[in-house]
C-alpha cells in the first residue's frame, strides 16, 4: 500500500513538473499572438496594451500559471485567438487522430521489438 501511494505521489509530482516546465517553455519562446500586431500601423500600442491586459499577458509567470492550472482543473482550457474560439472542441476533434497514430506506433514497435528481444535472449 505505502509503494502505490509513493509511486501516485511521485506521478503527480512528475504531472506538476512536466506541466510546469511546459508552460515556461512556452512563455520562454519568442513573441506572442500580439506581436505580430506591432507591424500593423493600423493598430495603436495603447490598444496593443489594451489586448495583452486584457488576455492576463501583463501579469507575472506564477500568476498566468496558477489561473491556467485552475482553469484546466475545471476543464477549461483556454481560448484561441488563432482559431476564434474554445481550444476543447479543437482538442477533441484532433484526439481521435492522435490515438490513432499512437495507438498504430506502439502496435509497431511491440511487433519488432518483441522478435527482436527474443531474438537477442537467445
Amino acid at each position: 500500500m505505502i509503494h502505490v501511494a509513493k509511486r501516485l505521489l511521485h506521478g503527480l509530482l512528475l504531472l506538476i513538473g512536466i506541466s510546469l516546465l511546459s508552460f515556461v517553455f512556452a512563455e520562454l519562446a519568442p513573441g506572442d499572438y500580439f506581436s505580430e500586431m506591432r507591424t500593423d500601423a493600423r493598430v495603436s500600442p495603447e490598444t496593443l496594451a489594451g489586448l495583452r491586459a486584457q488576455y492576463g499577458l501583463e501579469q507575472p509567470l506564477p500568476v498566468r500559471y496558477g489561473r491556467w492550472v485552475r482553469s484546466v482543473l475545471h476543464g477549461d482550457f483556454g481560448y484561441s485567438l488563432a482559431y476564434q474560439g474554445p481550444v476543447a472542441p479543437l482538442l477533441r476533434e484532433r484526439v481521435r487522430g492522435t490515438l490513432l497514430l499512437t495507438i498504430t506506433a506502439t502496435f509497431l514497435a511491440w511487433i519488432v521489438a518483441l522478435p527482436l528481444g527474443i531474438w537477442q535472449a537467445t
